[in-house]
């Protein structure tokens, strides 16, 4: 795979720095502001991530004693940043920074969707997360 005219990843994040770093900062901020919305402590948040060697990605810390949903739209919250302030769609986002969260996420969608089907659960989660960050 290339990325342009680099051959690697870390190669492209190096002449892209700022840019990644910039969107790092939108999708950690989103996860953030929904966690506060949601009256859920924020310890810290990170982008880069301090300890990240590979790729410096960030991180949010906070509270893990919440609700399956609340932790569904936490986790959906850096993709929903993605959505509205780099205008792409959730797949887009799905598939770039946030490939880690929807991973993240299918225990938890696999739980809610105990209750109605996971379709919706998935639907409704997305809708939310977009009024918790507009």
């Amino acid at each position: 795979m290339t990325y342009g005219t680099a051959t690697t990843f870390n190669e492209f994040r190096q002449r892209n720095r700022e840019l990644l770093d910039e969107l790092n900062r939108i999708h950690e901020a989103g996860h953030a502001v929904v966690a506060v919305r949601l009256g859920v402590e924020v310890f810290e948040v990170f982008s880069p991530f301090p300890s990240s060697t590979e790729y410096d990605l960030g991180g949010c810390a906070r509270s893990s004693n919440v609700s399956d949903e609340d932790d569904l739209l936490i986790r959906f919250a850096g993709a929903g940043a993605e959505v509205i302030f780099r205008k792409v769609s959730w797949t887009m986002a799905f598939r770039s920074a946030a490939g880690g969260d929807w991973k993240a996420s299918q225990e938890v969608i696999d739980e809610l969707a105990l209750l109605e089907p996971r379709k919706q659960v998935v639907k409704k989660a997305k809708a939310r997360v977009i009024a918790l960050l507009t």
